[in-house]
């Protein structure tokens, strides 16, 4: 049975086997690339020039300004609005795990285009999200809430509770004025990255090594994570 990748590869190659070097294919990750080209050389009948092809993370920093930052910076950035917007004086050491676990959570997010407002609008009672999850949000959505959840002991009494419902108030002013921050500096995270530029793709001049007029025509886009 032929994967998804391999009907891909066979796909642009019957659409375009006479121009295949007048387009340019788009891969999420390097491990796609390496496959997409071992299944065009199965699949090609006669010697020919191939398309240019590129990972997701190159094609991003070729069409957006702003740069990848490390976990590191990021984190540092996130420690800071998180004490301010908590009004506590919490130090690093004992922040970075809840830290990376947060970048994790709105990177995510971010590469599925989820609402962060709804889903981190103000719930006062624990017992309100099992009617968020069946009602307000779309399966996606509840998911993405589900995700952070499991961060946390929610039993329905003690500190943890408190603890929960006290952060939950304050999470979509961290995510807001963490990524207004990282915008300033231009600097941002992966998911921050592909969420600018698909929400504002008309905006963007798209770069390749070909010439621009050869290339958008013909352009080929795979961005789905399916390897």
């Amino acid at each position: 049975m032929k994967n998804f990748l391999y009907e891909i590869t066979e796909n642009i190659y019957k659409k375009h086997f006479n121009n295949l070097d007048k387009i340019a294919i788009v891969l999420p990750s390097k491990r796609a690339k390496l496959f997409f080209v071992n299944y065009l050389k199965q699949i090609i009948e006669k010697p020919i020039f191939l398309p240019e092809i590129i990972t997701l993370d190159i094609f991003f920093q070729k069409n957006i300004k702003i740069s990848k930052a490390d976990d590191l910076t990021l984190i540092f950035i996130l420690h800071k609005i998180y004490k301010k917007a908590r009004k506590i004086n919490e130090n690093f050491d004992d922040f970075y795990p809840w830290g990376e676990m947060l970048l994790k959570d709105f990177d995510e997010l971010d590469k599925n285009l989820v609402d962060a407002k709804s889903i981190f609008r103000n719930i006062k009672e624990l017992k309100d999200i099992e009617k968020t999850f069946s009602i307000d949000f779309s399966e996606e959505q509840a998911e993405a809430l589900k995700q952070f959840l499991t961060s946390f002991d929610t039993k329905p009494y003690g500190e943890n509770r408190k603890n929960f419902i006290e952060i939950w108030r304050v999470l979509y002013e961290i995510y807001k004025k963490f990524k207004e921050e990282l915008f300033e500096k231009n600097i941002a995270y992966d998911g921050m990255i592909s969420r600018e530029f698909v929400e504002n793709i008309e905006n963007f001049d798209i770069k390749f090594e070909k010439k621009k007029n050869e290339i958008l025509p013909n352009f080929i886009g795979i961005m789905t994570n399916f390897i």
